[in-house]
């Protein structure tokens, strides 16, 4: 039995009107709160990641432990800030009270939250490789300095889109890990394998409406991304709900 889409988006539409109050000043206090906790979130994640990159360039260049350790330490944050804010919108959605220190709530988990993103772009990066390989070690061999043609252009996009959404699946982890704080982290990537089990064209669906709504976002010049952020959000949660709801169904 397959998870009704049709059923996350209308749970979906109506978690997002709920949230956004009943009258103007609710409406910019609930979308205030709920895009700054987004907005701090992303801004954080992205300077741990660079910082990651780049101390491990460094340590690379200088065989340094220390800056190595230091990257694992700013991923380390940025996971703890990512898990925060899929927690703070899959508590929305079940109409949990939420705040700012949700944001933080990752803290409580920081070992494995540190080990499920260190496997977590392990498995990316291998993915990345393989497929970077497909188009350009051909490239290489065949005709070194020639332009790539649409037949590789278009693979490139396929596969651009195929790693932003194994991404997507990947951070169901965050979820997991809050709903079962007792398992292992090899746990948490057997689960996620079993929810999105027969949901390859749910999944592509909800990725769908996620590029629609950045699509929206960017002709109203990102203003529309107020609404879009926490929108996708709790698309994503509700999405999560829908599949652990079906499997427990299952089950039974």
């Amino acid at each position: 039995m397959k998870s009704s889409l049709t059923e996350v988006i209308k749970k979906t539409n109506e978690d997002t009107m709920n949230n956004m109050g009943k009258s103007i000043v609710g409406f910019l206090i609930n979308w205030g709160v709920n895009f700054g906790v987004g907005m701090a979130a992303q801004i954080l994640m992205l300077l741990g990641c660079i910082f990651f990159i780049f101390q491990n360039i460094w340590s690379y260049i200088t065989g340094s432990v220390i800056i190595a350790i230091l990257g694992i330490i700013s991923l380390s944050l940025a996971g703890v800030i990512e898990y925060g804010l899929y927690i703070f919108y899959l508590k929305i959605t079940r109409g949990e009270e939420t705040t700012y220190s949700t944001l933080f709530s990752g803290k409580n988990h920081i070992k494995k939250i540190t080990l499920f993103q260190i496997l977590k772009y392990v498995k990316f990066g291998i993915y990345l490789m393989l497929g970077c390989a497909v188009v350009f070690v051909p490239h290489w061999l065949i005709g070194p300095g020639r332009d790539i043609n649409i037949f590789e252009t278009i693979y490139i996009i396929l596969f651009s889109i195929f790693l932003i959404i194994k991404l997507q699946i990947y951070n169901f982890g965050y979820y997991i890990i809050h709903d079962n704080p007792e398992i292992g982290i090899f746990e948490v990537f057997r689960r996620i394998r079993s929810l999105i089990k027969g949901e390859t064209v749910n999944i592509l669906l909800v990725f769908l409406v996620y590029m629609l709504v950045m699509i929206i976002s960017l002709c109203t010049l990102w203003i529309g991304i107020i609404i879009g952020v926490p929108y996708i959000m709790i698309l994503f949660a509700n999405y999560y709900n829908s599949l652990e709801d079906k499997q427990e169904k299952e089950y039974l």
